[in-house]
């Protein structure tokens, strides 16, 4: 059967996986369905590779000949099934350098994802939690100019103080305007990458790919970083309670939110026979 949509490009954290849950039976079976219809679902996440690892696995993408998934909000694209680069686009290491120092100045966590390693600005609690859980290999810089080996391909801040975000946002454009763009894929986490890289970006990469139309795309997502995204696809969905202006841009939104089952009940409609 030919449907109208032939791509799902769908973000991780709260769109499809809730805040500290797991994705629902009903997801996991209508997704399972959709790539059985010959449907392509693409992962499309501001994680890294190791981080977004274990949703490949859940909804058994990693099975999948030939099947994409976008991580670091587009910064780097890979096969499921070989875990091979597709596309890649690293940051200048001695930017993300001075991004570090500056960050560890105002006493603001920092991050930042190359296509294999994960480095730390400062002792964090993820570290063991990455190395434990998604088996990261991780870095905690001390002199960053010197310590950043593998090109860094997104950079992050993370406070819970939006005004502390804000300062270094401001402190730094110097630095970063018209070099890195910045989004937010939380309230209280601020995330850098290659101006020319982003969601939307990848999803025309992975359409060219496939040799298949954005315009068959069906794209979802819940925060600032997924805009782009929404915007190139041929129908954009945004999460209920989701960025405020992502929603003013999206084509649908949902009525409930991912806990709720927000992901299943907006697109039911569009693939039914992958719903029952």
């Amino acid at each position: 059967m030919l449907f109208q949509y032939q791509l799902l490009f769908s973000d991780v954290d709260n769109t499809l996986l809730p805040a500290g849950g797991r994705i629902s039976d009903r997801d996991l079976s209508f997704i399972r369905n959709l790539v059985k219809e010959g449907i392509r679902v693409v992962i499309a996440s501001g994680r890294c590779r190791d981080l977004v690892w274990p949703v490949i696995r859940t909804l058994g993408l990693d099975q999948v000949r030939d099947s994409l998934t976008i991580s670091q909000n587009g910064g780097h694209i890979f096969r499921n099934d070989t875990r091979q680069t597709i596309f890649l686009s690293p940051a200048d290491p001695q930017l993300v350098a001075r991004l570090f120092v500056h960050a560890r100045t105002l006493g603001i966590r920092s991050r930042s994802y190359s296509e294999n390693l994960v480095y730390f600005n400062r002792t964090d609690p993820a570290i063991e939690d990455f190395r434990r859980r998604y088996q990261c290999d991780c870095r905690l810089l001390d002199d960053p100019a010197l310590e950043i080996t593998e090109p860094p391909v997104k950079f992050m801040v993370i406070d819970p103080d939006p005004e502390r975000i804000r300062r270094f946002y401001l402190d730094t454009l110097p630095l970063t305007e018209g070099t890195l763009r910045a989004d937010f894929s939380s309230p209280s986490t601020l995330e850098y990458t290659k101006c020319d890289v982003n969601k939307g970006a990848g999803l025309k990469r992975v359409c060219e790919y496939y040799n298949i139309s954005p315009s068959r795309a069906v794209a979802i997502g819940d925060s600032e970083n997924d805009t782009t995204m929404i915007l190139e696809a041929g129908l954009g969905v945004a999460m209920c309670d989701a960025f405020a202006p992502l929603k003013s841009k999206a084509d649908r939104i949902s009525r409930l939110s991912c806990p709720e089952g927000g992901f299943f009940d907006t697109l039911k409609d569009i693939w039914p026979h992958a719903a029952k």
